[in-house]
């Protein structure tokens, strides 16, 4: 800060957010192309370690799909998405997540699903995950990922709720369901 106080002569704000992109632009760095593609509509909270400062505890997002385990990211393999700074285990995994961070961005955050469903917000342990329908979740204890394998949608159901609640989100528009008049002679194929 003192560096930007001599240089700029404040340390206000907006001279700090000018010095950081000068700082930025002399050496090299830039934003990935999809970082900015890839804002979320709505921010939610993101599950970060309080040592770390990393999403997920520096896991790999990406891994979790394309090798079905939880593989620590590399330090100089780093993007920002939804306010938090992930980790990649390999450029490629960067790129995928980039180019589509809801895809592999845990649901919930990377909090407890379990947790979730029953009301608190706890933190994920990224060892401790279900690939579901298409979705990364992580689990708080073993307990809890066993808790969920014993009915999926259920919980995926009351946490899908309670994190619409927390993070104040619209509740899904309901698709209305029709049926067949009784009346018509066929086979009903709303049934």
């Amino acid at each position: 800060m003192s560096v930007i106080r001599r240089i700029f002569g404040s340390t206000s704000p907006a001279v700090m957010l000018v010095a950081a992109g000068l700082w930025m632009q002399a050496s090299g760095q830039t934003m990935a192309a999809g970082e900015a593609a890839g804002a979320p509509a709505v921010k939610t909270p993101v599950s970060q370690s309080a040592t770390t400062g990393f999403a997920i505890d520096g896991f790999d997002p990406v891994s979790y799909f394309t090798e079905g385990l939880a593989r620590q990211g590399q330090n100089r393999l780093e993007a920002r998405w939804n306010d938090a700074a992930w980790r990649f285990a390999n450029p490629g995994n960067r790129d995928a997540f980039l180019d589509d961070p809801d895809i592999y961005a845990p649901r919930f955050g990377g909090f407890g699903l379990v947790a979730l469903a029953r009301g608190q917000l706890v933190d994920g342990d990224p060892e401790v995950f279900v690939l579901h329908e298409g979705r990364l979740y992580l689990f708080h204890s073993p307990q809890n990922r066993m808790v969920f394998l014993r009915a999926p949608g259920d919980f995926v159901a009351a946490a899908e709720e309670n994190w619409r609640r927390i993070n104040h989100l619209p509740k899904p528009v309901a698709v209305e369901t029709r049926k067949a008049p009784s009346d018509q002679p066929g086979v009903s194929i709303f049934e």
